[in-house]
């Protein structure tokens, strides 16, 4: 009976574990994307896993200028630590801690399209300052 009971969870877990295997190889996916997003050295190598939209709003010029910025006000990128995850029907928010050359940390966030076959594109990338801690979010944890 209780060998029984052993193969029924271990058929359980194998079940979960492939469930939620999608998400994690979508993240992935995700994550290599930013990588190769914030280490492109031309807009060719990035250009492939751009949305329609994207594309139409984001140009070779618009790409060598953003990158140009980038790496002049915080030179090149390091790491990325993940911060937050959220899905919605359609659509992923991911959000990174970044590090970069010139010392800053800022927060990446990027947002992906990702079909019913799950392979993510990306519809919008912005590279900000974190966000301070609001005075009533800190009286609230008082």
């Amino acid at each position: 009976m209780k060998k029984i009971l052993l193969i029924v969870m271990m058929l359980v877990m194998c079940v979960s574990s492939a469930c939620f295997a999608s998400d994690g190889s979508v993240l992935d996916a995700e994550a290599k994307m930013v990588d190769q997003f914030l280490n492109a050295s031309s807009y060719k190598n990035v250009s492939s896993i751009l949305s329609a939209d994207m594309k139409a709003n984001f140009d070779e010029t618009k790409f060598n200028e953003y990158k140009a910025s980038i790496t002049n006000d915080l030179g090149a990128y390091k790491e990325k630590q993940l911060v937050n995850l959220i899905k919605r029907p359609g659509v992923d928010r991911v959000v990174y801690g970044a590090g970069f050359e010139k010392g800053q940390v800022m927060m990446v966030i990027a947002d992906f399209a990702v079909d019913s076959k799950e392979k993510p594109l990306l519809l919008n990338i912005a590279i900000v300052p974190p966000q301070p801690a609001n005075e009533e979010g800190s009286a609230e944890q008082k």
